[in-house]
């Protein structure tokens, strides 16, 4: 058993009854004010009662032998003499309803919220340093300060006809906040009394240690300030976030959160070795806890140990055997990891048990028909998913290529349009648009689609070589070769292009630097058969016949069946005369 069990069971159940107090959905200012004092008290006791049940179940789940009794009498000699200064402020708190009960108020939406933000700090600020704190901060002297001399102000007065009304009206809900902060305050000085005594028995019981309720309440706003540098949308200061988390792990390292939200920052800051470790803490404190296992997949899949990946899904699948989104996140990673494209078809399968109109399952699974060359499957597949979502351009884009891959190449350009008409900035869209195109011989259209993907990705050594193709095709043989100079920039060792800027130079009649540039191609890939026939046909075009015969020969080696070869030889060998 650890401190932290006992804070959290404390804070979780001794606060529902000030969290009930807000449960009214509609109403007066009278209705929701009555509605927050009625039976308060009884309710506080059924809390701290539930409580002592509570505390009773984990000292036996956690095997701490402890007569029950003992903790019986002990809750009850707290409550008997130590309630009482609650019991008061509560009394105090009827007053004033009281008073705001014969109270006539305007019908003002901004009036009732300030009677239902009391409790709202309770159930919306989840990072302040304590249950007791979130209450405070919901009360009227955060709600009033910047409003009551604006709208709300303006609606007293006017109902009031007059700034003494309006001033009257301010007293009562200033006297409400100072009494209600006062019964929250002694409640929660109450609870820590109750900490300290219940703490001290088991200690004294048992050999169980405990750290003091100032020392968790000091871990939680550590922990409190490090979510909030990390949460700010603005201005995230993640090394402060890391620097808070570890301070709060030095004041208390039984709470997993804090090894849980320090895993994240680490992986928001790519130190994805280190977030393992730290998640790694946080299981051995909750290991049944899904998000722990999902963030620690994040964080093995960044540094590509997708087998231990998917070892965490297995974990949480164990936990919950329908999460659905545990199955989908297994399938991605099979899909990534050493195609393994049967067994992720088999997980987003269970997907689409689960949650039939998931279309996302649908689009990852055509992918993997896709990449399987089941093009058939795949196309039923992705327009499954376009009948649910129909605007989705990577579905679009699955089915363009599904449909390339089928030979459908009109109704493939169709398809890849219609994802650029949802994304205009989808480069591969463009990329393979372009190749689409230049198939059907396109090639104006062609350039002008691989000018676009490369003014999204202009790196892409690939779409400079198409293009130099299709700039080949339309006849502009230095435009091609500028782009196939783009393409060697970027992938110096890549054959294909420096074969293709052989060819243009070809046109061009510069048969020496052709020859140079089948030369690279070949020192890349020695037995690209085109290559030595395209080195051939340079060297005849320079009247270097028996060289050109050599390259010839060296192409119909690798390729016995390479009729062009066979047929260039038989030229060259007439020029020789033989």
């Amino acid at each position: 058993m650890q401190t932290i069990q006992i804070y959290d069971l404390l804070n979780e159940t001794c606060y529902q009854g000030l969290v009930r107090r807000n449960d009214l959905e509609d109403g007066s200012i009278h209705d929701i004010a009555f509605n927050y004092i009625e039976n308060l008290e009884g309710d506080l006791r059924l809390d701290f009662d539930q409580f002592t049940t509570g505390v009773i179940d984990l000292l036996r789940t956690s095997k701490v032998q402890i007569e029950p009794s003992k903790i019986h009498n002990l809750m009850l000699q707290v409550f008997t003499y130590e309630f009482n200064v609650v019991r008061s402020a509560i009394r105090d708190l009827e007053n004033i309803t009281g008073v705001i009960l014969s109270t006539e108020f305007p019908d003002n939406d901004d009036l009732k919220n300030f009677f239902k933000g009391v409790t709202d700090g309770l159930t919306n600020n989840p990072n302040s340093k304590s249950v007791q704190g979130a209450i405070i901060g919901g009360t009227i002297g955060s709600f009033f300060g910047p409003v009551v001399g604006t709208a709300i102000g303006s609606a007293i007065g006017a109902w009031f006809g007059g700034q003494m009304q309006a001033e009257n009206f301010r007293e009562i809900f200033t006297r409400y906040d100072k009494v209600h902060s006062k019964l929250i305050s002694e409640w929660g000085l109450f609870l820590k009394k109750v900490f300290r005594k219940l703490t001290s028995l088991i200690a004294e019981e048992t050999s169980l240690q405990f750290l003091t309720y100032e020392v968790v309440e000091k871990s939680i706003d550590l922990f409190g300030k490090a979510f909030d540098c990390a949460a700010d949308e603005k201005n995230p200061n993640l090394p402060k976030a890391l620097n808070l988390l570890d301070q709060a792990i030095s004041v208390n390292s039984g709470r997993y959160q804090i090894f849980y939200i320090k895993g994240i920052t680490l992986s928001q800051l790519e130190r994805y070795e280190e977030a393992i470790i730290s998640l790694d803490e946080a299981l051995k404190i909750e290991f049944d806890d899904c998000d722990i296992w999902n963030s620690r997949s994040k964080a093995l899949s960044n540094l590509d140990r997708y087998e231990e990946a998917l070892t965490c899904f297995e974990q949480i699948l164990r936990i919950n055997p329908n999460d659905y989104q545990a199955w989908f996140k297994r399938g991605i990673v099979l899909l990534n990891f050493d195609n393994r494209y049967e067994e992720a078809i088999i997980a987003f399968d269970r997907v689409l048990q689960i949650n039939p109109s998931f279309y996302k399952a649908l689009d990852f699974k055509g992918d993997c028909l896709r990449y399987l060359e089941r093009y058939t499957e795949a196309l039923s597949v992705y327009n499954e998913a376009l009948k649910i979502e129909f605007n989705d351009c990577n579905v679009r884009y699955g089915h363009g290529e599904v449909l390339k891959g089928l030979g459908r190449f009109q109704e493939a350009l169709n398809s890849y349009d219609k994802a650029l008409q949802i994304n205009s900035e989808f480069y591969l869209a463009w990329k393979n648009r372009g190749k689409i195109l230049a198939n059907l011989d396109n090639n104006k259209e062609a350039v002008n689609s691989y000018k676009k993907a490369l003014q999204i990705e202009p790196d892409d050594y690939e779409v400079w070589n198409y293009q130099g193709k299709a700039l080949f095709n339309l006849g502009s043989y230095e435009e091609a070769i500028a782009a196939y100079d783009k393409s060697l920039q970027i992938k110096p060792d890549y054959n294909g292009t420096w074969n293709n800027r052989g060819n243009a130079l070809s046109k061009l009649g510069r048969y020496k630097e052709m020859i140079a540039a089948y030369d690279r191609a070949l020192q890349i890939k020695p037995n690209d058969y085109e290559a030595w026939n395209n080195r051939g046909n340079a060297l005849f075009n320079l009247g270097r016949y028996e060289e050109a015969i050599t390259c010839y020969d060296r192409a119909i080696e690798i390729k016995p069946d390479y009729h062009l070869a066979s047929h260039n030889r038989g030229t060259a060998l007439r020029k020789l005369g033989r």
